[in-house]
């Protein structure tokens, strides 16, 4: 388990985080999410033990990990952009993954061919998709107890994407370990993880169950017979009004609460078009960080 308490990171005066707490549970994965800048890689590298915090305290199975090598011992972090020296091969960073971790060999070969991917020359004359597949290789071959994965998706092409998440279930059925996974493709998150976590202003505006989220959050389209240029609607006591997009005559509503009470208060509007529709994760996040934004 990771158990994240009152963390605060700061570089110079610049505050990244700011007392974010997070609970994360064995066998499980966990989308961190936030625009640029919202300090996702900064919280996995303090995860990791790379970066120290200022104050707070991250405990992973009851160890703190800034102060345990041994903690650390179990976490593999694949950084947004990994390091590697010219002239470094698949071959030579096997070998140095094997000193620190119980490498398997075989897997890793089973997951390179599903990558369909030859891992042979020096990586420097890689593509960014392929060297994102090396390394999820490696990653997945360590076999960690807590793997990190920043921007997970980052260069792979849709048949890449695909194999990684077939890898990710796969593994998870044979052994127990924890992933959280940063990516920019919310739509791949929504496909693999448990819960997410949504950092905006050095804290967590938003955590919890992507369906559960997503359920809750409900997306309307709706028109009428004149071009009505603003919604005639605002929140109530029984419903909360999102966010609201116009596309021609067509106004797309989000809203949170009881949507038979906002359908009635609409009707003596006579819309000519009411119609639920599927809320996806993404929006559910644009809408979400809009509204911090807009409070800011």
């Amino acid at each position: 388990m990771i158990e994240i308490n009152k963390i605060n990171k700061s570089y110079g005066k610049h505050k990244i985080l700011s007392d974010v707490s997070l609970t994360i549970p064995n066998n499980h994965v966990f989308g961190l999410i936030g625009i640029n800048g919202a300090g996702k890689s900064t919280l996995l590298r303090t995860i990791a033990g790379v970066l120290n915090v200022d104050s707070g305290s991250i405990l992973i199975d009851s160890i703190n990990v800034q102060a345990s090598i041994e903690a650390r011992k179990g976490i593999f972090f694949l950084s947004d952009d990994p390091i590697s020296h010219i002239g470094s091969t698949a071959s030579s960073l096997k070998d140095i993954y094997k000193t620190f971790y119980d490498f398997d060999e075989n897997l890793y070969k089973e997951i390179i061919s599903k990558f369909g991917l030859n891992d042979k020359g020096s990586i420097h004359t890689f593509s960014k998709g392929m060297k994102r597949q090396l390394y999820l290789a490696l990653a997945f071959s360590s076999k960690p107890k807590y793997l990190l994965l920043d921007e997970a998706f980052d260069g792979l092409d849709p048949k890449a994407r695909l194999a990684f998440k077939r890898i990710l279930f796969t593994e998870m059925e044979k052994r127990d370990f924890t992933t959280i996974v940063t990516s920019q493709s919310l739509r791949e998150l929504e496909d693999i993880c448990d819960s997410f976590g949504i950092l905006d202003g050095g804290n967590f505006i938003e955590k919890g169950n992507i369906g559960d989220k997503t359920e809750d959050f409900l997306k309307f389209q709706i028109a009428f017979k004149e071009n009505t240029p603003v919604f005639p609607l605002a929140s109530s006591d029984s419903y909360l009004i999102e966010n609201i997009n116009k596309i021609g005559k067509v106004f797309f509503v989000f809203i949170k609460g009881d949507p038979n009470l906002f359908e009635k208060d609409l009707e003596k509007y006579n819309p000519i078009l009411f119609e639920k529709l599927e809320t996806t994760f993404e929006e559910f996040f644009i809408s979400t960080v809009n509204k911090e934004i807009k409070n800011d």
